[in-house]
């Protein structure tokens, strides 16, 4: 029953997925642009920049190493620090990005930091609502941690115990090997695609968000195709979490797969039928560009 439950739960969040917020009529700013110029700016950074409308809303997404947190941390005080400073990088981030890049205001309605560990465990993970970012230029890091808690979204997903072992098993599953080769198979040149490891104390989940093209969007095939060629690099995982968009950003597709699934890709009889995928109806898709 919890299981139905909880993909009940799942479907309905997926639906408010595809829900497109209100923006201005008449804008000079582009969110590919500012998706430029975020990985400008953090060119220095092991980083991840994408965009999807999340409940009813433009949020922009910045997964990022920060190699300040201790992967070790195990003790309570060690983890509390851990949490903290990971808090502190993702709203610091998001305030650099709004405050060094103005259309950023403009074209989304909150910054969605993922601030994870050297090791990949996630630490802080959360939507931050534009309007809770100060307006002003250096603002210090208790008045820049004091808006966004007043906002209501503090301590959205916090790590609040020990990182766990997560020993990859096989060599094609280090991540640092993986990364480049998911890119090729979505197609770096993309934009707004985006491929990153989040280990949390119950999974090890990779999400990949890639470009459908139009030939692509009625074709189930299509994605079964892809996912054969990731499971050769992601046979270490839990689970693998895909969101398929547009051009515009408009989720189309989402689905999950199961680490077992791609670990036995090969060998299992039609592998298409253990990929869940939910296709967002077309009611639910803003046709009002």
């Amino acid at each position: 029953m919890l299981r139905i439950i909880t993909i009940i739960i799942l479907l309905i969040s997926v639906c408010r997925l595809a829900e497109i917020p209100s923006f201005p009529l008449f804008s000079l700013c582009d969110r590919g642009e500012v998706l430029r110029q975020v990985d400008e700016l953090l060119v220095d950074e092991t980083v991840e920049t994408h965009y999807m409308i999340i409940n009813k809303e433009w949020v922009l997404s910045i997964w990022l190493v920060d190699s300040e947190l201790d992967p070790l941390a195990s003790s309570g005080e060690a983890i509390t620090e851990n949490s903290q400073l990971a808090f502190q990088r993702g709203a610091t981030v998001a305030h650099q990005i709004a405050d060094q890049i103005p259309c950023t205001r403009e074209v989304f309605d909150g910054i969605n930091p993922m601030i994870v560990d050297q090791n990949y465990n996630g630490w802080y993970i959360d939507i931050i609502p534009m309007h809770a970012l100060p307006i002003t230029k250096n603002p210090t890091n208790e008045v820049l941690l004091a808006s966004i808690e007043r906002s209501g979204m503090e301590y959205a997903d916090l790590r609040r115990i020990s990182p766990q072992e997560h020993a990859p098993m096989t060599e094609s599953c280090f991540w640092s090997d993986a990364r480049p080769a998911i890119e090729e198979i979505i197609d770096s040149a993309q934009p707004n695609q985006a491929a990153y490891l989040i280990i949390s104390p119950d999974e090890t989940l990779v999400q990949i968000q890639w470009e459908i093209t139009p030939d692509e969007e009625e074709d189930d095939q299509a994605i079964v195709k892809r996912l054969g060629h990731l499971s050769k690099l992601l046979d270490c995982l839990d689970t693998l979490e895909l969101f398929i968009v547009d051009d515009v950003g408009r989720l189309k597709v989402y689905g999950r797969v199961s680490g077992e699934t791609l670990r036995h890709w090969e060998t299992i009889p039609a592998p298409e039928k253990k990929i869940w995928l939910h296709r967002i109806p077309d009611w639910l898709i803003y046709t009002g560009f």
